[in-house]
């Protein structure tokens, strides 16, 4: 209860077009925080493949398309696509081609474990 008398008290002493203005201040700058921060967000990386299911869908087969020249044939047309070399300002070519060449890897793997 003396708790209760305290903040009846100070509430009837506290101006409230003050608080209700400060609070809008503060509500204000949070968005724009937030909305800075969705601008500056780092962006996702994707992961390498793990496994062929995964490898395949990064290279655009399937099961029934998978041999050897088609894997060279759709590695190489993505390669072309988004190679370092050829974007020197976009930083996410280097995780693809670093995606790419993992799926690669692990469909000679498994190709050759056949």
């Amino acid at each position: 209860m003396k708790l209760l008398r305290r903040v009846d008290k100070y509430l009837r002493t506290v101006d409230m077009n003050a608080f209700k203005q400060e609070r809008a201040l503060w509500a204000y700058r949070a968005k724009q925080i937030l909305a800075l921060y969705e601008q500056h967000k780092p962006k996702a990386i994707p992961r390498p493949a793990r496994n062929p299911e995964e490898a395949m869908q990064i290279l655009g087969l399937n099961l029934e398309t998978l041999s050897l020249p088609a894997i060279q044939k759709n590695y190489r047309s993505l390669a072309s696509k988004y190679h370092p070399d050829l974007h020197p300002d976009d930083t996410d070519s280097e995780t693809l081609m670093t995606r790419l060449n993992t799926a690669r890897e692990i469909l000679l793997k498994f190709i050759n474990k056949k």
